[in-house]
């Protein structure tokens, strides 16, 4: 939310895999520009937050404008503040509150963006975000909001569950969530949205339940509770246990091999529910949400491809039926003349990475799941701002976790872009090939997401 992750809620643009059904919104900041809430509204924005300040020291000169746009156009309303934990959170709290005047009807409860350490440790960072909730509640009588992705709130430590939770978790299917909490209100699930009405892109938000939920919930209502779909917790690389075990027997069934059915979310399983989520349309994350599970209760349809791997150098009828597909899907292969040359292979790559797909241009089972899959062409989806030295936020983060799982230790995911990030980053880019300048970009990003 931070510079170019300016908070906000959006309507869903194509992109994102998120249905358009739910209530759609955006959390906004000055960096949005001055915005026409009722084309907004008109849009599809059922709600937003927008920003009042960083810290104490910086008033969004856009938060009034907003706030009463907002209400004027029956946009639900809510505030958020950058929560910085190295000033006095109890002033930062105060700041919110009497910026407000009061919380009303229709009016979302207060927000603390959490996101940066801003030279704390873990410890201060928790205490006085504790004292920022218990002011809030003082001051309105209502449970705070926290915003966060698990990427930066894990290391911490701490548990919050009392407070309602905003996850931030870009271009996944379902939200991973912060440890201490089992369900979240709000989800922002992608960082470049583009809504008539707002100048600039924004953070694209989800809320967690229907329209009539949302407004009883801005009347004092409680937020969404419990677990997902009914008995189908959101799984992913590393669990473990009896639900892992129903999913393996789905996958089996369903044609796709989980390399055994032993409750171990490992490689083999991960690899079986990509195959399954490319060939049945689904954003192809490795996570097993409420879509993908729907999509393995569905009746059987047959399984994987029984077409022949092919690469470079391979010529016939299955290489013109491959350069159909990627036709079909938006990726142009050079022409549709049965010979498998440079240009089929650079599509496949591209299509590969564009679906989580290994990016070797062998078109083998995954591969050709993916393609006969009966989704919508799947371009690349956004990629992450463009990051480097001395920048803070989530995106940082972001790129940390990613580096350390590659191998390249930043020492610590704390959303600050300092020395032991750049040094990961010129590493990094060096092993890829890439240009060695320290500037994680869209070439950057793409190899680290991939």
């Amino acid at each position: 939310m931070f510079r170019a992750l300016a908070l906000g809620a959006a309507l869903v643009l194509a992109s994102a895999p998120v249905a358009s059904a739910q209530v759609q919104g955006v959390d906004v900041s000055e960096f949005q520009g001055n915005i026409d809430w009722g084309a907004a509204h008109a849009a599809g924005i059922g709600f937003a937050f927008a920003r009042v300040s960083d810290g104490v020291y910086h008033m969004d000169p856009t938060f009034q404008a907003n706030w009463n746009g907002m209400r004027a156009n029956g946009v639900v309303r809510g505030v958020y503040q950058f929560f910085r934990a190295g000033q006095n959170p109890v002033q930062q709290a105060d700041l919110l509150v009497n910026a407000v005047g009061s919380f009303g009807p229709g009016d979302l409860p207060p927000v603390a963006d959490v996101e940066v350490m801003d030279g704390v440790g873990a410890g201060t960072l928790l205490a006085n975000l504790q004292a920022w909730c218990d002011e809030i509640r003082a001051r309105t009588g209502l449970t705070p909001i926290i915003y966060t992705g698990p990427g930066f709130w894990n290391p911490l430590g701490g548990n919050f569950s009392a407070e309602t939770l905003w996850v931030a978790h870009w271009f996944v299917s379902s939200p991973q969530l912060p440890n201490g909490w089992g369900q979240y209100a709000f989800w922002q699930y992608d960082d470049n949205g583009s809504v008539p009405g707002i100048p600039a892109t924004v953070d694209q938000d989800v809320w967690n339940g229907s329209l009539a939920a949302l407004v009883a919930y801005a009347h004092g209502g409680a937020p969404p509770s419990g677990g997902g779909s009914v008995g189908d917790p959101v799984l992913s690389l590393g669990s473990v246990g009896p639900a892992v075990v129903t999913l393996q027997q789905l996958l089996t069934a369903q044609g796709f091999s989980p390399g055994g059915i032993d409750g171990d979310f490992g490689p083999h399983t991960l690899a079986a529910v990509r195959a399954f989520q490319g060939a049945n349309g689904l954003a192809v994350d490795g996570v097993v949400g409420p879509r993908t599970w729907a999509a393995l209760r569905a009746p059987t349809g047959g399984g994987g491809s029984s077409e022949p791997t092919i690469q470079e150098g391979s010529t016939g009828p299955a290489v013109s039926l491959c350069q159909q597909l990627l036709t079909n899907k938006g990726y142009d292969p050079g022409g549709i003349d049965g010979d498998f040359g440079p240009n089929t292979r650079a599509a496949v790559i591209a299509f590969q990475a564009a679906n989580g797909l290994a990016t070797d241009g062998v078109v083998g089972p995954m591969t050709w799941a993916a393609l006969q899959g009966s989704g919508a062409s799947a371009p690349p989806p956004s990629l992450p701002p463009t990051i480097r030295y001395g920048d803070t936020g989530l995106a940082v983060a972001y790129c940390q976790q990613l580096l350390n799982a590659k191998g390249f230790d930043t020492y610590g995911v704390d959303g600050d872009f300092g020395p032991n990030t750049l040094r990961a980053v010129y590493a990094f880019q060096a092993s890829r090939g890439l240009s060695v300048d320290g500037i994680v970009g869209p070439m950057t990003w793409t190899a680290l997401l991939h």
